[in-house]
């Protein structure tokens, strides 16, 4: 994940890069968002597997 551009008025809109995507947001928004960066947990579907976890305030604290 990557913040590619922030807007001039209050830093909003973000530009986020999530793999091969684009996608904007509004800081609000982003706060929303859940990051779980365990790829063989998602492939294996098994919960213990996974590691610590970000939430939404990693977006916005760049």
């Amino acid at each position: 994940m990557e913040i590619l551009h922030e807007g001039f008025i209050g830093r909003d809109p973000i530009a986020v890069r999530v793999d091969s995507m684009r996608v904007a947001l509004r800081r609000r928004e982003a706060n929303s968002v859940l990051v779980d960066c365990a790829q063989s947990a998602a492939a294996t579907g098994d919960p213990a597997a996974r590691g610590p976890q970000a939430n939404g305030p990693m977006l916005a604290a760049e």
